[in-house]
């Protein structure tokens, strides 16, 4: 490249300015020799393009879908089967003894003309304090009076006090005697409660007349 070549041709590559030179003399018919240097024009050095550093995306994460889960049915309860229960044998009935009646003692007649039992009835008589009651009971066997009980309703205290002196006194005189043969008087200081007493036998006497 650093060569001119003689005789009319064509000279090498070199600068434009020694490129015009040359010409000019081998038109004008002088060939000469000429030694030009020629200078090396040094190829230029491309430098490579900074490229910006590429930051890489930065990897997405991966979506994990999680799976919608399945409800677990529920297993619906198996009914357990009533047991049934075992009769219980009725105990048998405990046997009834017969009942036996046992007729109260009947007010029979007797030969003293008064039924057998218990009579009651109300005895009245006037005090002082105006009129007065007792109630009398007595239980007849045969015309005979086995018991009795007398219960006075004074009002007036001294008439109380009187019918208390006669109901003290008064059993010993008719307990054990015919009903025909208690008609009293006086008892204990009492004269007028015993007026009581035989009006209320005299009624019972009527209610147990055969």
């Amino acid at each position: 490249m650093n060569e001119i070549n003689r005789g009319g041709r064509l000279f090498g590559l070199g600068t434009v300015v020694v490129g015009l030179f040359v010409v000019g003399h081998v038109y004008l018919g002088k060939p000469q020799t000429l030694d030009v240097p020629v200078t090396q024009i040094p190829e230029p050095v491309i430098e490579p393009l900074e490229t910006a550093p590429v930051t890489p995306a930065p990897t997405p994460a991966p979506v994990i879908v999680k799976p919608i889960p399945t409800p677990t049915p529920t297993p619906k309860p198996v009914p357990k089967p009533t047991p049934t229960p075992t009769p219980t044998p009725a105990p048998a009935p405990a046997p009834v003894p017969p009942v036996v009646v046992i007729p109260p003692p009947a007010d029979t007649p007797n030969k003293s003309g008064y039924k057998n039992g218990q009579y009651s009835s109300t005895g009245n008589y006037n005090s002082p304090g105006g009129g007065e009651t007792i109630s009398v009971t007595v239980t007849l066997s045969d015309g005979i009076i086995t018991s009795s009980s007398v219960t006075g309703h004074a009002e007036n205290p001294t008439s109380r006090q009187f019918q208390s002196m006669f109901i003290a006194g008064y059993s010993p005189l008719v307990v054990g005697k015919s009903i025909d043969q208690v008609s009293l008087s006086k008892v204990s200081g009492s004269s007028l409660t015993p007026r009581g007493w035989n009006d209320a036998v005299a009624k019972i006497m009527l209610q147990a007349k055969v």
